[in-house]
């Protein structure tokens, strides 16, 4: 995973991070399927806002079928 600090307002960083070739990002606590890259700012996934951080995000292998990609999300 590549991290990458970004500066886009006055006193706020924020991070983006790139995933390897060939992977995505998949959330952990929800299981739901990101692309390769993701700016990284406010996280609302359990119901309360908090700093989104690269901690909550693994990288898996980049499905490309639409088909397998929608029982993966089931499963």
């Amino acid at each position: 995973m590549q991290i990458t600090f970004i500066h886009y307002q006055q006193d706020h960083n924020n991070m983006k991070i790139i995933a390897k070739e060939g992977k995505v990002f998949k959330r952990i606590i929800d299981g739901i399927i990101f692309g390769n890259e993701i700016y990284l700012g406010v996280d609302y996934s359990t119901g309360v806002a908090r700093p989104d951080k690269s901690e909550y995000y693994i990288e898996v292998d980049e499905i490309e079928d639409i088909e397998t990609l929608e029982l993966t999300k089931i499963n």
